[in-house]
């Protein structure tokens, strides 16, 4: 009986493992709360101001993203390769030297463009329909709707 015990222990942090969004990159949560911060704001910020680390590129994941697309899109492990993104959810991932040094989760982000991979000069707005947005310097502000 005991070990039956210890059987579904071990199967229930295997599975925890596996499906875990965990890895070596580090989660941000100063910068999650300073991007809540902004949400619906109408002011447009450059992302670089925001950051407290040195990144060249930003990439977005939104939701039911596989961890294996995302790890593969920034050249080192973010994710479990069987996770997936969560509903309603973001996944910014910064990189400097072709590898991932930070990674943040941000509800309900839209990308102008539908791009994934962003430069440093890339800036956010909030607006009355998109809680938060990524646009580039010469981008428009995004439409009413996102």
């Amino acid at each position: 009986m005991r070990s039956n015990a210890w059987a579904r222990l071990a199967f229930l942090l295997a599975a925890a493992v596996a499906t875990s969004t965990c890895s070596g990159v580090a989660e941000d949560d100063a910068l999650e709360r300073r991007l809540e911060a902004l949400e619906w704001s109408t002011d447009r910020v450059a992302l670089h101001d925001l950051t407290d680390f040195s990144w060249e590129t930003v990439f977005i994941f939104g939701p039911y993203e596989e961890g294996s697309a995302v790890n593969k899109a920034v050249g080192g492990e973010v994710m479990a390769g069987g996770a997936r993104v969560d509903e309603f959810e973001n996944i910014l991932v910064f990189v400097a030297d072709g590898k991932p040094v930070r990674q943040v989760r941000v509800k309900d982000m839209f990308a102008w463009g539908a791009r994934a991979e962003w430069p440093a000069d890339v800036e956010l707005i909030g607006g009355p329909v998109c809680r938060l947005a990524l646009v580039l310097p010469s981008d428009p502000d995004p439409p009413a709707s996102c």
